[in-house]
């Protein structure tokens, strides 16, 4: 996708700001605090469109929610610190993250803090701690006494209540030390999307330079619902899809 253009040429452009606007208001459904932390890393032509869709979510569904955002460099890898810095600061109640592949760090940052995270990330995966060491305690002898703390192996229904939410639904079941951090993820359907401009050439409805892509035409949907997700949450987020699909909302853009 991009902004190409020839003769021979369509562009394949994706609505992010329904994207953005989607993700605030699924985090604000699942949780029933007013403080929402936000870190993203938008391109820079965008940022101030695509941060409104997010907090114009977030207020749709709870019109007091407090969206504590924090935008990051375009060149960024790594949100670590930020993201450390962003959860003292404010404590908000969930994180939604939208970093490219800086995502890992502000996820794994959000998970020591014990914050659900709603992502607009695939495939990331971290590594879930089964076993702890302590310190050797001190004794009259020499020997060396070490204290293991034994976790039980998590499941595909296991929720780690330092990460809670957390849901192992895309996660290789052979790899029992790694699960996915995220309560839920609004993705970008980019292979789809190409299947969408070639079924519509097939048709002759292909547009002469741009395919926009977005809820409408489910190319921009919601995902890996965590198992301690509520059907009425899931109900409420399916009813933003709805309405969103409809044009029945404003969304900046």
């Amino acid at each position: 996708d991009g902004s190409n253009s020839g003769d021979n040429l369509v562009n394949i452009s994706f609505r992010e700001e329904e994207q953005s606007f989607l993700l605030g208001a699924a985090a604000a459904l699942l949780t029933p605090e007013d403080s929402i932390g936000l870190i993203a890393r938008y391109p820079e032509d965008n940022q101030t469109i695509l941060t409104e869709a997010f907090e114009a979510g977030a207020r749709y569904v709870n019109p007091t929610a407090v969206v504590r955002s924090l935008v990051l460099d375009p060149e960024q890898n790594d949100a670590s610190i930020q993201t450390e810095q962003l959860i003292d600061m404010y404590n908000p109640s969930i994180l939604a993250v939208i970093a490219g592949n800086a995502s890992e760090s502000a996820m794994t940052a959000a998970r020591k803090a014990g914050l659900r995270i709603v992502s607009a990330e695939a495939g990331i995966k971290l590594l879930s701690p089964v076993a702890e060491a302590t310190e050797p305690e001190e004794t009259g002898t020499d020997d060396e006494v070490v204290t293991t703390t034994t976790l039980p192996v998590p499941t595909t229904t296991t929720t780690q209540p330092w990460s809670p939410g957390a849901s192992r639904s895309t996660v290789n079941q052979n790899d029992p030390d790694l699960y996915d951090p995220a309560t839920i993820k609004v993705l970008l359907q980019r292979a789809e999307a190409y299947l969408y401009a070639y079924e519509l050439f097939l048709s002759g409805d292909l547009p002469a330079d741009t395919i926009y892509c977005g809820v409408k035409e489910g190319l921009i949907t919601v995902e890996d619902y965590a198992s301690d997700i509520g059907e009425d949450q899931i109900a409420s987020i399916k009813n933003v899809i709805d309405i969103i699909a409809e044009g029945d909302v404003s969304i900046p853009r």
